[in-house]
């Protein structure tokens, strides 16, 4: 209908590994599927409404092989998410959108919450500020899984500033960000096969500029466009 609109999506992948070395052999296998529905119900010309479930399904293998012995370890992981986010237009020139988002992953038994803002003023048709806040989850590498259950997942907390200018074939956009990362998984033993030598005491953060000037007026049938990124990224994790 006009008010209401489904969107459903999926998909799959599979990638197999299989690596030699010293003639020892190592086979990676992972599968993965991911199907996604979403709805977005306008309730009026100021609120719209998106809301929807998510499922993620990821396992992986992996048999080391020497002259002596065979070692295979493998695991899988569901992924359950639901999510709604509300979009709020006050007034011509400012909107925001409140949302949340929760998951839920079988292999380690964890459920968190993240929230998320943003909101953004249009000063006239050219020029707009916008501001944003997210809380970001994602679970541990393969690698850890594999021979651990007892993490949680890894979180990131973003924060953003943006401004754009578009207006006769002039557009710049600059963008500063903070990003802080916590509960990284650090490697203490070099027994990595025990469950022990894993930890959730690493920290770190990232924090840059992007800055964007395309023009296609200046010059006659001409295009250019310069950009600059600047990050300073710092992180004390794995090993």
């Amino acid at each position: 209908s006009e008010r209401m609109h489904i969107r459903i999506g999926g998909s799959f992948n599979y990638d197999n590994d299989k690596i030699l070395f010293n003639g020892n052999r190592v086979v990676q296998a992972i599968r993965g599927g991911h199907l996604k529905l979403k709805l977005t119900n306008r309730l009026s010309e100021k609120i719209k409404i998106n809301y929807g479930v998510e499922y993620l399904n990821n396992s992986f293998s992996q048999i080391y092989q020497d002259q002596k012995d065979s070692i295979g370890v493998d695991y899988q992981n569901n992924t359950y998410a639901a999510f709604v986010e509300g979009d709020l237009y006050t007034s011509s020139k400012f909107v925001m959108r409140i949302g949340v988002r929760t998951s839920y992953a079988d292999h380690i038994n964890k459920f968190n919450v993240a929230p998320r803002v943003s909101m953004a003023y249009k000063f006239n048709k050219e020029t707009q500020l916008s501001l944003a806040y997210g809380m970001f989850y994602q679970n541990p590498k393969d690698e850890y899984l594999l021979y651990t259950q007892d993490l949680k997942q890894e979180r990131a907390d973003h924060y953003m500033l943006n401004f754009q200018f578009d207006k006769k074939g002039r557009n710049i956009r600059a963008e500063v960000y903070y990003k802080d990362y916590r509960n990284l998984v650090k490697i203490t033993d070099d027994k990595f096969y025990l469950p022990s030598a894993y930890n959730q005491k690493g920290k770190g953060y990232d924090y840059g500029l992007d800055l964007f000037y395309r023009d296609k007026k200046s010059i006659k049938n001409g295009d250019f466009w310069v950009s600059y990124s600047y990050i300073n990224s710092k992180r004390d994790f794995r090993d």
